[in-house]
């Protein structure tokens, strides 16, 4: 959602988790992948203990298996706790606005910087991971998930333009 007031300010809101970029897709992923590794994991081990001629291929198909599984606990922590943000994010004539709201944990962030104090910014470009760095005085650091939030960035960077702020593309 886009808003454009008369004292030029843009606000964002995240969407809702299901409508997020690549939530089917990537539910489906983690739920194949997490039944294909748990299968592979219950056949190796049964065959590990009825003591086949090649212990050492099973072996390794077992560690390899436990990685895959610990990268997948990352990997669906990360998106689970993704998916439960609210991100607000503003753009006025003075400054750059982030609220954070995690709705598992309670927790509230609050993220300004003055354009002011800002040095540049940077665009990372994939549609799917599209986000933008805010860099100011004291490497101080603002991360914009902007995926999360629309799908047509240009108001943002035309608005970054009239503010004279330097966008580096990624």
């Amino acid at each position: 959602m886009t808003v454009k007031s008369a004292e030029s300010r843009l606000c964002y809101l995240s969407r809702p988790r299901w409508r997020r970029p690549a939530f089917m897709p990537t539910l489906f992923f983690l739920a194949a992948s997490w039944s294909f590794n748990i299968l592979l994991l219950i056949s190796v081990i049964s065959a590990l203990s009825s003591g086949t001629q090649h212990p050492a291929v099973l072996w390794l198909v077992l560690v390899v298996s436990l990685l895959v599984v610990g990268y997948l606990t990352v990997f669906t922590k990360k998106y689970s706790d993704d998916l439960s943000r609210q991100y607000e994010f503003e753009l006025s004539d003075k400054e750059v606005v982030l609220r954070i709201d995690d709705r598992v944990s309670g927790r509230r962030l609050f993220a300004h910087m003055p354009f002011g104090d800002m040095s540049f910014v940077e665009h990372y470009t994939p549609r799917d991971n599209a986000s933008l760095v805010f860099h100011g005085l004291d490497n101080r650091i603002i991360e914009v998930p902007v995926w999360s939030m629309t799908e047509d960035i240009s108001p943002i960077l035309e608005f970054l333009k009239e503010k004279r702020i330097q966008v580096v593309q990624l």
